[in-house]
């Protein structure tokens, strides 16, 4: 859900409460964890973003605006 951080502005930010580490996603809505734990979907005012935790990458899987409150992953 959209609310105020760790560091205090808006945005997704993910802990690490084992080592302490703290990182931004920036700006987005409705973080939702794959099934494997390895990547994160969140929604943007742009669209539906996937976010590998092992090297940072970031792709873009939909476009626009959502018409739902929420993401799911689906196993292919």
């Amino acid at each position: 859900m959209r609310g105020r951080n760790c560091s205090g502005s808006d945005g997704i930010e993910i802990a690490d409460l084992r080592w302490n580490v703290v990182r931004s996603l920036g700006d987005g809505e409705y973080p939702t964890w794959s099934p494997s734990g390895t990547r994160i979907a969140y929604a943007t005012v742009d669209g539906v973003f996937i976010r590998s935790l092992a090297d940072g990458s970031t792709r873009q899987i939909f476009k626009g605006s959502l018409e739902t409150a929420g993401i799911g992953w689906q196993v292919r």
